[in-house]
């Protein structure tokens, strides 16, 4: 019995022993450190379409038209009712042209146009108003109140400017409209070329505003010792006696007076300045200038030396036109603007001395000059149609 026990327990640890270490590490847990695990597999979702059939493709939803922008409203003239330029003012001022200027610009944008020429020894500018077309081809230049006491020719000119504006579209000359007729030619209006010597004559020094030349104008000689009959600008120089063709020439005072001084040189002062830029460099082509002034019911005119032809067609149209008797102008004048037209810049012009009796003219005459007047720029710029 003991025999047999020791047998089996000798077999026993001989099977023990013969087993491979492999056996042993099937059952020992191996630890390795890890720095990264893969990411788990998404599960598989069976697809729900039929085998052998292709996928559909997304529809498109449809797009929302895209908004336009809104047109802006197309702005239009709207004529008023009653006229900016008051006709009955008899004592039409600076003020009140730089009031109606404004209004008609504002309201009449796409037929006149406000602009300054430059500024008066008393800072007041010197406007001009292009009617029509600022880049037509011809020129047309009106100027009015050259001397101060001749204002009335200021409202007149205006209450013609804001007639064309009114009847721009309807009224017409020879079948053309007015807007047709400024587009070809426009026409520059100086409605008042001598602010300072206008405020002069109708409201005496104290009108000018600085302290010196107020202290010029007290000091300086009169016509019949009143302010009212004031010629020349504030520095009591005549500005059209102060023009280069013929200056210092003819009946001149020596010193500064209300009228007739021509300054110490040519083409010195401010105003003068302003209309010979007009005419020479902002007028590329010029064709007529008029010269409104008053007395006398007569008009100037002149040959330029360039040609006859075009001289004496405005020289009928203003006779026909006013009933005025027209003077001949020759040689080189006094140093006035019209020689300077005549002799320098070589334009057909006109000199219109409007109104009868003594200046300051009374204004019960304005309605017979208006008349007189009233479609000489149609018919000089139907000349150059």
């Amino acid at each position: 019995m003991k025999r047999c026990l020791c047998f089996f327990i000798i077999c026993a640890l001989t099977l023990t022993l013969a087993m491979p270490a492999a056996a042993f590490a099937e059952d020992t847990p191996v630890t390795e450190e890890t720095t990264s695990e893969e990411p788990a597999a998404e599960p598989v979702v069976p697809s729900t379409e039929e085998p052998g059939t292709e996928p559909e493709e997304p529809v498109a939803e449809p797009e929302e038209p895209a908004e336009e922008p809104e047109q802006p409203e197309e702005k239009t003239v709207k004529i008023p009712k009653k006229c900016f330029v008051d006709k009955t003012d008899k004592k039409y001022s600076y003020k009140d042209m730089e009031k109606d200027l404004k209004q008609l610009e504002e309201t009449y944008w796409d037929r006149i146009h406000v602009s300054s020429l430059g500024t008066t020894a008393d800072k007041r500018k010197i406007y001009c108003v292009c009617l029509g077309n600022p880049k037509a081809k011809k020129q047309i230049v009106v100027t009015a109140s050259i001397h101060a006491r001749e204002y009335i020719n200021t409202p007149m000119i205006m209450y013609i400017l804001e007639r064309y504006c009114r009847q721009y579209d309807k009224g017409k000359y020879q079948k053309k409209t007015y807007r047709k007729l400024f587009e070809k030619t426009c026409v520059y209006v100086v409605p008042m070329a001598n602010p300072d010597g206008v405020a002069i004559s109708q409201y005496g020094p104290k009108a000018i505003r600085d302290r010196s030349l107020r202290r010029l104008v007290q000091t300086t000689k009169k016509y019949k010792n009143t302010y009212r009959k004031w010629k020349a600008n504030a520095r009591a120089i005549d500005i059209n006696r102060n023009w280069s063709s013929g200056f210092g020439k003819g009946y001149l005072h020596k010193k500064r007076y209300s009228e007739n001084y021509c300054g110490k040189r040519a083409m010195s002062e401010a105003e003068v300045k302003a209309l010979k830029k007009l005419v020479t460099k902002k007028c590329k082509n010029c064709k007529t200038v008029i010269n409104l002034h008053t007395m006398g019911e007569v008009f100037y005119w002149g040959y330029t030396g360039k040609t006859k032809k075009a001289e004496l067609k405005l020289k009928k149209i203003v006779r026909d036109t006013t009933g005025y008797w027209p003077i001949r102008e020759t040689g080189a004048g006094d140093g006035d603007f019209e020689h300077y037209l005549k002799n320098i810049v070589k334009v057909p012009y006109v000199c219109i001395e409007n109104g009868k009796g003594l200046v300051p003219n009374k204004h019960s005459q304005f309605t017979r000059m208006y008349k007189k007047n009233r479609t000489l720029l149609e018919q000089i710029a139907g000349l150059y149609y």
